[in-house]
C-alpha cells in the first residue's frame, strides 16, 4: 500500500497572480482574457473586448496586490487583518474560499516553499 502524501497547508503556499489588473479609486479590475489557449491567440488579439473584467471588492483588492510570490497566504492574511480588523472576520474561511476560487478560475497559482 503506497504512502498517501499529505496535502500541503494552505497557509504555507505563496500566491502568484496570473494576469493583469487595472487600479481604480483603489479597488482592483482583474483583466481575464477571453481565450487562454495558445491556438486561440490570433483571436483574443482581434477582439474588441479581449478581457472579461472582474472588479474585487476593498478587502479582495488588498488581497490580489499581497499575492506577489513571495507573501505566504497567512502573511497576507495578518496584513489584510491589520488594515481591516474585524471587519474580514472570519478571516482564515475567507481566504480559504477567496483562494480556492481564484485557483479554481486560475486567476493565481499555489505555489509552494
Amino acid at each position: 500500500m503506497a504512502k498517501q502524501k499529505n496535502p500541503p497547508n494552505l497557509l504555507d503556499l505563496k500566491p502568484v497572480r496570473l494576469f493583469e489588473h487595472r487600479i481604480e479609486e483603489e479597488l482592483v479590475t482583474v483583466l481575464v482574457p477571453r481565450y487562454r489557449s495558445r491556438w486561440m491567440a490570433w483571436l483574443q488579439r482581434r477582439l474588441s473586448r479581449p478581457h472579461f473584467k472582474l472588479h474585487l471588492d476593498s478587502v479582495g483588492s488588498r488581497v490580489w496586490l499581497l499575492c506577489d510570490g513571495e507573501r505566504t497566504i497567512e502573511e497576507i492574511g495578518r496584513l489584510v487583518r491589520g488594515r481591516f480588523g474585524d471587519d474580514v472576520e472570519p478571516l482564515w474561511e475567507r481566504l480559504g474560499m477567496f483562494f480556492r476560487q481564484m485557483a479554481k478560475g486560475r486567476l493565481v497559482e499555489l505555489r509552494g516553499k
